[in-house]
């Protein structure tokens, strides 16, 4: 097999570790001797060992001369866990491959350099622009000390969320609800506004179908500078900006915040431009009322030279609705950031 392919198989084992990973990334690594491959992992829960050494175990003795494959720049500081870079020196892997560097303060080039100094050969930039847009959110977080904001929106083809009477549940099928448990799945906070919790009555937890149940629930808050008439159990209430409250997640190592609205806050986060991921679910159906709630509540004017602008990212039939992925701006500039820097390496 070559570098790319044993890269790509890296790759579709970190996101084994997509839901229980986080905070720590969810990375996969590789390990292959002249008959194929004799060591693989992916990044365990928090307090567990990371891909790299759960590859070593199961390589054993076969990991000596061997070549690891490995998503992100191994680890050379004591965290939780042992540095990584220590466990492949003492393994005798004669080459490793990495996609990207970790822009972790802790690390940014220290596995790297470690791993020059003991004479291991190594190869970084494989597999680098699909390894940045799995990993995105953890560069993201890591470099702006705020997480990544995803943001949700379930709406009619006339951008309705909730009928003239208010009643919002539901506007699109079980499928497309089912997709929005698995977000909330890989997130570490989700936010809602104070009129969705007292109309709504939401939960806020995570119940995808096929995901194991071990993962961590997210942090639950409700923006709310009002007392409420109902809160929902277990959910946090915050006072803050919108801007205050990344930063603190940020502090906090949250590496995702998804945003589920309704309008008004939803409509802040976009105000601010601080939405890097948008997905839309549109429901085939059309209310034709004024007196029915807009899905996106913006401060005017809203003029066509200078409105919020998303890149496309893909669409998606889920059941009878369809599911739009969009980035910001400022989200793809990121992205294009991070790229940039193994393609110039």
């Amino acid at each position: 097999m070559t570098d790319d392919a044993l890269m790509e198989h890296a790759l579709a084992l970190s996101r084994r570790a997509r839901f229980s990973a986080p905070p720590n990334p969810w990375v996969g690594a590789v390990i292959v001797d002249a008959s194929g491959v004799v060591g693989q992992g992916w990044t365990q829960p928090l307090g567990g060992p990371h891909a790299e050494v759960v590859a070593l175990r199961e390589a054993g003795e076969r990991a000596r001369g061997a070549t690891m494959y490995v998503t992100l720049e191994p680890c050379a500081h004591h965290g939780r866990t042992p540095p990584c870079v220590e466990a492949i020196k003492a393994a005798g892997i004669g080459r490793v491959v990495v996609a990207i560097q970790d822009p972790d303060e802790r690390v940014a080039g220290r596995g790297f350099m470690a791993l020059r100094q003991a004479g291991i050969a190594l190869d970084v930039g494989i597999g680098a622009e699909a390894v940045v847009d799995e990993l995105l959110p953890y560069l993201y977080q890591r470099r702006s000390h705020r997480p990544w904001v995803l943001a949700k929106v379930a709406m009619s083809l006339d951008a309705k969320v909730a009928d003239g009477l208010g009643v919002s549940q539901w506007i699109t099928s079980a499928p497309a609800r089912e997709r929005g448990h698995e977000l909330r799945a890989r997130v570490g906070a989700i936010a809602v506004g104070a009129n969705t919790m007292e109309v709504d009555h939401p939960q806020l937890t995570a119940r995808p179908k096929d995901v194991d149940a071990s993962f961590p629930q997210p942090e639950r808050w409700v923006f709310a500078r009002r007392p409420l008439s109902f809160c929902t159990p277990g959910v946090k209430i915050t006072k803050e900006t919108p801007e205050d409250f990344l930063d603190r997640l940020g502090a906090e190592g949250v590496l995702e915040l998804l945003v589920e609205g309704g309008p008004t806050l939803l409509g802040s986060f976009l105000d601010h431009e601080l939405v890097d991921e948008l997905f839309v679910y549109i429901a085939p159906i059309i209310f034709g009322d004024q007196l029915a709630s807009d899905a996106f509540r913006l401060t005017p004017p809203a003029l066509l030279g200078d409105p919020g602008r998303f890149v496309h990212r893909g669409a998606e039939n889920i059941g009878d609705d369809v599911e739009l992925r969009l980035r910001s701006r400022r989200g793809e500039q990121s992205r294009a950031d991070f790229v940039s820097v193994h393609l110039d390496s």
